[in-house]
């Protein structure tokens, strides 16, 4: 797998494309599929886009990866874990492989979903 910042030496002239690929809500392997269809430099797999359950974008890169031959990304919000947690997971990666990694905040929680959540916001990306 390459990484961004390699495919990016091989021709700096060149234009990298970046497409982004909302996990699925559920367990089934199928619903990755249609990541098969994109045609882009790297499949970049968002981190629970509305704030939203869905397969851990970490897990769902590494599928794509494993199943397509194609270059990924994940994301990951620091919203949602504390640093043990972040760097448990920045280690499961890399043993899967998975070297491209957007690490941001998340969007902030509502009203309505504070009264079932807590922002964990641990540490800045």
């Amino acid at each position: 797998m390459a990484t961004i910042v390699e495919k990016r030496a091989q021709d700096e002239a060149a234009v990298l494309f970046i497409c982004d690929f909302s996990p699925p809500r559920g367990p089934d392997p199928r619903l990755l599929e249609p990541a098969r269809l994109l045609d882009a430099d790297f499949i970049s797999v968002a981190y629970n886009p509305g704030r939203s359950i869905r397969v851990n974008s970490a897990f769902a890169a590494s599928w794509i990866k494993e199943r397509t031959g194609r270059d990924v990304v994940f994301s990951l919000a620091t919203r949602d874990m504390n640093k043990l947690a972040a760097q448990s997971l920045l280690l499961g990666a890399e043993l899967l492989g998975l070297q491209n990694v957007v690490a941001l905040k998340g969007d902030a929680f509502t009203e309505r979903d504070l009264g079932v959540v807590k922002p964990v916001d641990d540490f800045r990306p």
